[in-house]
């Protein structure tokens, strides 16, 4: 046992408490290793304070009445008005619920949870300074866990001020809503953000570099998620790069360059960035350790996690792409086992990817441009949701699904939905791919009726041939 100002020795430190790092912690501690989970903010980490968890939260909100007042058609005329100040409360109390719960499984599992700043001294020691008063204490571990996450990424010239120009943390957490909103950047954080704050009744303006919003995902996608985006009142300004921006008494305006060197001049209240996410090693002092970040600042690991440093392991955004919170918890547990030496490798291929705007986004291993890439005969089933009758029911016939097969021996390599529940129907086709199942297993398995799910079994026909 350790006292509260004295050395601490583990056989285990992990740096950060996010999905990552705090389900190495649990796994470990199954495992029979003493644990000590070190938290810089606050535990639970940037998911559940400033990303996934409020994000969807407000999403979730602004949706049900969004919903509620678009649905003449199924007979419900509906008249409402939105609490902004009660929303945020509401949603700062499921934030706060979520971090104790964390905080409770954790030292029920006799996790040692500590607060501050991690530094390595050496490949086997660390030092915690903690929030004044108290004094630093070092850590000698045996492994060490690197799950430090990532932060909003700042652009040169409009660097994160918390009033003007703000990043997307700041945007979850505003206590008013801005009449006039420009968001620079047309991926899923910028999406995401454009359709809350305009089914909160914000005018606005997407400002993307590229020649499309979700530059990562199909165009198919991308122009049907556009389009409803558009319908939300929504503008978007393609292959415009921001250059500058201003200050009145009331406004704000931003200044874009085209291409041809033409600008453009935008109003707002408020400046959202939303570019992309940055690892967060700095704080770490890798240098102490000789372990070198490659040139994105990511921490370059094998598939077990593990870094060059053997008894050294880096978890979640911080050791790369995909950024994603449940890619995080997955290395978690694989390098808790790794550690206990337990054979296991991470499976990236059948890592979904969703995104929460109107409509969802699921996506999982491969495209049909990837899979013939790689040299295989591809064969696809594609079923728009107009064609299933829960869709209908649901007044949300919008979308399709596409399940991405070998054409040969039926085998799933991927699958891209577009619409009502993808979030949650992307699982199945994960699940496929993970345990090497064919479409004739998808469609010859049967699906309740009437459900969304029944779209994967008609997909899975139609790759099948059947």
């Amino acid at each position: 046992m350790e006292n509260n100002n004295g050395p601490i020795s583990t056989d285990l430190l992990i740096i950060g408490s996010g999905p990552g790092g705090h389900e190495a912690a649990l796994r470990a501690s199954q495992l029979g290793l003493d644990v000590t989970l070190a938290e810089l903010n606050k535990y639970g980490g940037v998911c559940v304070h400033s990303g996934c968890m409020p994000s969807k939260a407000l999403i979730g909100a602004t949706s049900l009445a969004y919903s509620m007042s678009h649905a003449e058609n199924m007979g419900i005329t509906s008249s409402h008005s939105i609490d902004f100040t009660q929303m945020n409360s509401w949603k700062d109390g499921v934030v706060s619920q979520l971090e104790r719960q964390i905080e409770k499984m954790c030292r029920a599992k006799k996790i040692n949870l500590l607060q501050g700043a991690i530094t390595f001294l050496t490949t086997t020691s660390a030092r915690l300074t903690p929030p004044s008063p108290h004094s630093p204490r070092d850590i000698s571990f045996k492994h060490a866990i690197i799950a430090t996450g990532s932060r909003p990424t700042e652009l040169s010239g409009f660097e994160f001020d918390s009033n003007n120009i703000i990043s997307s943390k700041t945007a979850l957490s505003l206590k008013s809503i801005p009449e006039k909103l420009v968001i620079v950047g047309a991926g899923y954080i910028g999406m995401e953000l454009s359709a809350l704050f305009a089914k909160l009744g914000s005018h606005v303006d997407v400002i993307e570099l590229q020649h499309k919003i979700l530059p990562n995902y199909e165009d198919d996608i991308s122009k049907l998620v556009q389009k409803h985006s558009e319908h939300l009142g929504i503008n978007f300004h393609f292959e415009e790069s921001v250059s500058s921006w201003s200050k009145s008494k009331s406004r704000i305006t931003i200044t874009t360059t085209t291409p041809t060197g033409d600008t453009h001049d935008y109003s707002c209240d408020k400046i959202i960035v939303a570019v992309g996410r940055t690892p967060v090693t700095e704080t770490l002092d890798l240098d102490a350790i000789s372990l070198k970040p490659d040139l994105h600042g990511f921490i370059p690991v094998d598939n077990q996690c593990r870094t060059s440093i053997s008894n050294i392991f880096a978890i979640g955004d911080v050791a790369g792409p995909p950024m994603l919170a449940h890619k995080a918890s997955m290395e978690g547990k694989i390098a808790a086992e790794a550690i206990s030496n337990k054979n296991v490798i991470s499976h990236n291929a059948s890592v979904p990817s969703v995104v929460f705007t109107t409509p969802e986004i699921g996506t999982v291993g491969l495209t049909k441009l990837q899979a013939e890439e790689e040299g295989l005969d591809v064969s696809i089933g594609k079923v728009p949701y107009s064609a299933l009758g829960r869709a209908h029911l649901t007044n949300e016939p919008i979308g399709f699904i596409r399940i991405v097969s070998e054409a040969s021996t039926g085998s799933v390599l991927g699958g891209q939905i577009v619409g009502p529940s993808a979030s949650e129907l992307i699982a199945e086709i994960g699940l496929a791919i993970q345990s090497k199942s064919t479409t004739t297993d998808l469609a010859n398995t049967i699906h309740a009726h009437p459900t969304f799910s029944e779209l994967i079994a008609t997909a899975a026909r139609i790759a099948s041939n059947r």
